[in-house]
């Protein structure tokens, strides 16, 4: 099934001596990764909100109850949600970790395909088969390894300065314990993250949130600069090749 998105704003100085494509996938990436993270962060606002209003629990009730679900599964549900109400607290916005790392992944194959394709064109014939593997796997590893993996498929350096790479280690560590390990610390994590809460250090198993300070510094890093520092790198070493087959619909008129 095809997805109707609005067109995205696409400035010509951004395109001016580039390929549009990967263009376009780094902005689209760039859209969603800020539009997820807001959408989910001001859902857990609301709902925190909505509880303090009086009336509020009566209220949910009724929806459970609107659903033909039984009264017995609501008593249930609010008993759970009491006993991990430390975890959900916080859930939606540490959710959002794991999107975005998740359309980061959308990113790196999309980008990894056109390259494919580009090489190809270029070859006017097949590539070889360590390419093809390389091409295959590069939503794997670390995110520094994947950024190096796409960096030899291309021949491109991308000039993203340590700093970023640091932070970029840093939410790829996060994905995997929030995916893996709801959100607790443990033994891989300590050994390889490079951040330190203010009490000291990190323990196993305690809760791994983040600040809003944190957040901006990783996003700036994952979307100001990686995404578009990759985009603008393979637009630039592929900007002679013709248009790439399926663009327009892919982006629905981007």
């Amino acid at each position: 099934m095809s997805v109707n998105y609005l067109p995205v704003p696409l400035n010509p100085t951004q395109v001016e001596g580039r390929h549009p494509h990967p263009i376009k996938v780094g902005l689209q990436t760039d859209l969603f990764i800020r539009a997820s993270f807001d959408y989910e962060v001001t859902l857990g606002y609301i709902r925190a909100e909505f509880t303090k209003a009086e009336g509020a629990e009566e209220r949910i009730r009724q929806l459970w109850l609107n659903r033909s679900w039984p009264d017995e599964l609501w008593e249930h549900s609010k008993k759970a949600q009491l006993y991990c109400q430390h975890f959900l607290r916080n859930l939606l916005k540490q959710n959002s970790i794991i999107s975005a790392v998740g359309h980061w992944d959308w990113f790196l194959r999309r980008q990894s395909e056109f390259v494919l394709w580009a090489l190809e064109t270029e070859a006017q014939s097949g590539v070889d088969d360590k390419i093809r593997r390389l091409a295959s796997h590069i939503d794997q590893g670390s995110l520094r390894d994947q950024i190096g993996n796409l960096s030899q498929l291309t021949g491109c350096s991308f000039h993203i300065e340590e700093t970023d790479l640091r932070h970029l280690d840093e939410l790829g560590l996060l994905r995997n314990i929030g995916s893996h390990n709801r959100w607790e610390v443990d033994q891989k994590y300590l050994q390889r993250t490079k951040t330190r809460p203010e009490s000291g250090g990190w323990r196993i198993g305690q809760y791994r949130t983040y600040s809003d300070q944190e957040w901006l510094v990783w996003q700036t890093a994952l979307r100001g600069r990686a995404t578009w520092l990759i985009s603008k790198g393979i637009g630039e070493r592929f900007r002679a090749l013709p248009a790439y087959p399926g663009s327009e619909d892919v982006f629905n008129g981007i």
